[in-house]
């Protein structure tokens, strides 16, 4: 009924220490055991992104990133690399737009990357924030496989 997802490490040690985030199999439980607040929904829709990986097969290269007071919400590690990054929240705006994109940007550093997506409710566009190419996609478009 319940997945878990380490903070990411190169030290498998370490990760086993590490925060842990949980995420239901069952998105219909959250919504039947929790209260639907609009700051809710954006953990919803990371719930469902976090499914989709599972499904996608990704489930067992998948971490979340939590440093420096930033926080990347997927890491995407294949054969040892770290080949994508993502953030979920249910809408960009002036409120959440700088802790949202600097947590991304930060894992993009971090790792090497040059850019990462975050996916929302409806939102599409491209951003570049300090040499960090970020795509914005809707969770429709990631979820049909288009971001």
């Amino acid at each position: 009924m319940i997945a878990e997802l380490r903070n990411y490490d190169h030290s498998l040690k370490k990760q086993l220490r590490s925060d842990v985030k949980y995420y239901c199999i069952d998105t219909g439980f959250v919504n039947a055991v929790s209260f639907l607040f609009s700051e809710n929904i954006g953990r919803l829709y990371e719930n469902i992104v976090f499914n989709e990986f599972v499904r996608r097969g990704q489930g067992t290269g998948l971490f979340f990133l939590n440093e420096g007071g930033y926080e990347c919400d997927f890491i995407i590690q294949e054969k040892g690399r770290i080949t994508a990054l993502y953030q979920v929240c249910y809408e960009l705006h002036d409120k959440n737009m700088e802790r949202e994109v600097a947590g991304l940007v930060m894992a993009c550093k971090k790792f090497g990357l040059p850019g990462g997506t975050i996916i929302t409710e409806h939102q599409q566009k491209t951003l570049m924030v300090d040499g960090v190419r970020i795509e914005v996609v809707p969770v429709t478009a990631f979820l049909l496989g288009f971001g």
